[in-house]
């Protein structure tokens, strides 16, 4: 099998890894930055301990732009999109603009790695449209466009994330998978090939007379030995927690794709150690975890704007909520 961007290997301790799409911790966990609900124009930052929230305005031209993904550089900024264009945020509040996506239309989910010597550092992906077709586009390093990335039996892959040592995990088809990219040196070429497994299936799906019901997996976020997890369904949501594999399903000497057994394996693997962190909550509008001095937390909001935080005492409190336009 071809080398893969972002290598499988063993886990490595992390400390708030990239989360995707629309909300990450700080560096050393005091601070998130979220991408607002409803209002155009800004970013929000939230001082974690307190809760107080701070406005932070993008430039006059983007003054009416939505804020449509969202990711953590290496340096600690702010990456997002806006007006079909990926932008940098410095932590002083300064602005410019780092590329334009170019044919990609109806951008969301930016996704990059923040582990500076990763095979993966530097590239960047974001979902969208383009005239001729795919969902998922890839930007190499030193390149000025985002080309397909090729993606066969997967319907929505989102919220994708990056551990420190490289892993991907993303959601598709309703749960947890891991994968990673061959890359196509061919200009000529897609940009990139996925590839994957599901191996948490933690989707609770049903049917009956209740308006409410049916959770999927919305939401990923990479923090120590866990896969955070927020599930979201009509009106309501729930939050999980799935150990990383010790073993990815795929990596440069696994074959084209796992046998049944060990696949089988890996997800009950998965399943047996799986963690309902919170039973019930709203449904689910922006989500990422952390993990400093060996303790865990996990910022979360709803589908009214409150903006909430589980940590690994097992408490989840309030911290206030989002001014809704």
């Amino acid at each position: 099998m071809k080398y893969f961007i972002a290598p499988l290997v063993a886990i490595a301790a992390l400390i708030c890894a990239a989360s995707a799409g629309d909300s990450f911790f700080s560096a050393d966990g005091k601070t998130v930055t979220f991408i607002p609900l409803t209002r155009a124009g800004i970013l929000w930052r939230m001082d974690v301990a307190s809760g107080k929230l701070k406005e932070l305005p993008l430039p006059p031209a983007l003054k009416e732009s939505l804020v449509t993904g969202l990711a953590r550089g290496a340096d600690g900024e702010a990456l997002f999109l806006a007006s079909n264009s990926v932008w940098v945020m410095t932590t002083e509040g300064a602005v410019k603009k780092v590329c334009d996506t170019g044919s990609v239309k109806e951008t969301s989910d930016l996704f990059v790695a923040v582990k500076r010597g990763t095979p993966i550092s530097d590239w960047m992906f974001i979902k969208g449209s383009s005239k001729d077709g795919g969902m998922l586009f890839a930007r190499k390093p030193k390149q000025k466009v985002f080309g397909e990335v090729f993606c066969r039996r997967v319907r929505d892959v989102s919220s994708g994330c990056f551990g420190d040592d490289g892993r991907f995990f993303f959601t598709d088809n309703l749960d947890v998978w891991e994968g990673g990219f061959v890359a196509e040196d061919d200009p000529n070429m897609r940009m990139a090939t996925l590839v994957g497994a599901r191996i948490a299936p933690i989707a609770l799906q049903n049917t009956d007379i209740a308006n409410a019901g049916s959770l999927s997996v919305s939401h990923v976020s990479v923090a120590g030995q866990w896969i955070y997890a927020g599930l979201s369904g009509r009106h309501m949501g729930a939050i999980m927690r799935v150990p990383i594999l010790k073993k990815p399903l795929y990596s440069d000497s696994s074959g084209d794709l796992p046998k049944p057994k060990e696949h089988l394996n890996a997800m009950h693997a998965a399943l047996q150690k799986t963690e309902v962190l919170v039973s019930y909550t709203d449904r689910i509008t922006a989500f990422c975890a952390c993990e400093t001095g060996g303790h865990s937390k996990v910022f979360y909001r709803g589908e009214r704007g409150e903006l909430s935080l589980w940590t690994d005492t097992g408490e989840t409190k309030q911290l206030g909520k989002e001014p809704l336009e």
